[in-house]
């Protein structure tokens, strides 16, 4: 496809070329209506020519629309243009989950766990509203430089060409992270292969690889479906027992033997979040390999330890002064402004930050979220771990809307809502569907989203609906026979002048005898055109 940088598109100025795909090319552009930075999905010509094909995308644009969480990349407008069809997304600064493994970087465990817990919010809210991914993997995990999550890509595995969603580029595609249901090809494929394929790029975050060494895609299938999948600390040792535990469990080969849902996959890994943070088990490791692997047993040693730090406490306390407490805050979304006493101490997540023991008063703050406060006592040496989701404030805003021509019925999120041109329509900001409809000219749909503070004004172009090119045939055939317009009878005895309306252009006629046999006439005709044809059947008499 040739590049289209420098190119104004609708009202999007493309500025560089993002990355290529199996389905097009990804540009970053400008929207000029509303001056913001998009991303340009522009579907490749040999895949937008099929009808089938499209017919599904406009389908599932219109669904991938309405999703809306803070960790998915949101879909403002699909557009047909010139030069193709083309999706309009949010645009992400940063990389992909695949750009960090493949730098070798060693993702520690409380952000690896941070990642995951955005990737779980956002399967969870797109499953619920009965939206499937199908192409989980690293390189559809966008991460931004402050670690915030942007699921990419949801639902076009499933719009795709049936054989086209279970194709690889040789082993390295999409095939290492598809569930034993997808590369059977079976039709009922849920929600649920989306968590087997989460389950393998958590595999692959953990263990710093994937469990596959196969030359071709026929013995990778094979191993997928039939094969057994080593745990990830074979790879690496110190991986916990019950880490391990909960990737096995969403890698399972039967659907019903996986965690059932996001949610529940998250409820595992927030315990083993808690256990490893606490330190309820340790992994000693020599040259490499797992030598010894040890549970705490929480009662027998705490109570020992217990007495022992009192006695010793009691005894040298100069020696073994009380820790500092810590105060460890999570919030949906992340990046939030966190307040103690009334003093700004950071923003979410914010890891084993120092406190003074005593009575604390707590604020967490984001821009378009209701803020949470909440007073809590933490005792010495305490090192609470406390989660807030903070809930999403509906803010009214304005939309300009103009067409042209004016006079235009426009209807928001379907319903009907005023004419063309409408002044400072009050609006609650998020996601919109916009259609506008004029009698006389084809409609236009658009989707996009309005951000808080925002007073967009959206101009759209109605297309006339040109009416077909009529002209008139008067038709008769002597002796009386049948008469025939492109196929159509339009007589049986034409022995009486027929008048016919027809489109203009090349028409062909074709008179009947049941006698003297047939003759087809070719009639070229323009617009508002009328022509008069008699066809004269002639006999011979032999002497």
């Amino acid at each position: 496809m040739e590049s289209l940088v420098g190119t104004v598109i609708d009202n999007y100025r493309i500025s560089q070329v993002l990355g290529k795909g199996g389905m097009g090319i990804v540009y970053k552009a400008k929207d000029m209506n509303l001056d913001r930075d998009v991303a340009l999905k522009m579907m490749d010509a040999m895949i937008a020519r099929d009808q089938s094909f499209l017919k599904r995308f406009q389908s599932e644009a219109k669904a991938l629309a309405k999703l809306y969480n803070q960790n998915i990349v949101t879909v403002f407008a699909l557009r047909e243009t010139e030069f193709g069809l083309f999706i309009v997304m949010e645009f992400v600064e940063g990389g992909t989950l695949a750009d960090r493994l493949s730098s070798g970087e060693q993702i520690p465990l409380h952000t690896t766990f941070n990642i995951f817990k955005q990737i779980l919010s956002a399967l969870d809210h797109a499953h619920k509203v009965g939206i499937i991914h199908r192409d989980i993997k690293p390189s559809n995990i966008m991460l931004t430089g402050q670690d915030v999550v942007k699921v990419t890509d949801f639902g076009l595995a499933k719009i795709q060409q049936p054989s086209a969603v279970t194709m690889t580029v040789g082993t390295g595609g999409t095939l290492f992270y598809m569930s034993p249901e997808q590369v059977r090809g079976l039709a009922n494929v849920d929600h649920r292969g989306d968590i087997y394929s989460l389950g393998m790029t958590l595999y692959e975050t953990l263990a710093g690889r994937l469990p596959f060494s196969h030359d071709t895609d026929f013995s990778l299938r094979q191993a997928i479906v039939e094969g057994n999948i080593p745990p990830p600390d074979r790879f690496k040792p110190d991986l916990s027992k019950d880490l391990v535990k909960i990737v096995m469990k969403s890698i399972e080969k039967d659907p019903v033997k996986r965690y059932q849902n996001a949610a529940e996959m998250w409820d595992a890994l927030d315990g083993v979040r808690v256990k490893e943070e606490v330190g309820m088990e340790r992994t000693i490791v020599d040259d490499g390999k797992r030598v010894k692997s040890a549970k705490w047993k929480p009662v027998a040693y705490l109570v020992a330890l217990g007495a022992l730090v009192a006695a010793s406490y009691w005894a040298i306390p100069q020696l073994i002064p009380p820790s500092a407490p810590t105060l460890t805050i999570s919030s949906i979304p992340v990046g939030a402004n966190v307040f103690l006493n009334g003093r700004t101490v950071g923003v979410t997540p914010l890891d084993g930050y120092e406190v003074s023991s005593g009575t604390a008063t707590l604020r967490v703050t984001q821009p378009g979220f209701y803020p949470k406060d909440t007073s809590l006592f933490i005792a010495d040496g305490e090192h609470p771990n406390i989660f807030i989701t903070l809930g999403k404030v509906s803010v009214t805003t304005t939309l300009t809307i103009r067409t042209s021509p004016t006079g235009a019925i426009v209807l928001v999120d379907g319903e009907v809502v005023g004419v063309t041109p409408m002044d400072s329509y009050s609006i609650t900001a998020g996601s919109v569907a916009l259609r506008v409809e004029r009698e006389g000219y084809s409609p236009r749909d658009t989707n996009f989203v309005i951000d808080e503070g925002e007073n967009p004004t959206v101009t759209l172009t109605l297309n006339q609906i040109q009416s077909p090119s009529v002209a008139t045939l008067i038709l008769r055939v002597l002796p009386s026979g049948s008469i025939s317009v492109d196929g159509t009878m339009k007589s049986a005895d034409g022995n009486q002048a027929q008048t016919v309306d027809v489109t203009a252009g090349v028409r062909r006629v074709l008179f009947k005898h049941p006698e003297y046999g047939a003759k087809e006439v070719p009639v070229v005709l323009e617009p508002n055109q009328t022509k008069r044809i008699t066809c004269y059947f002639e006999s011979y008499i032999s002497v």
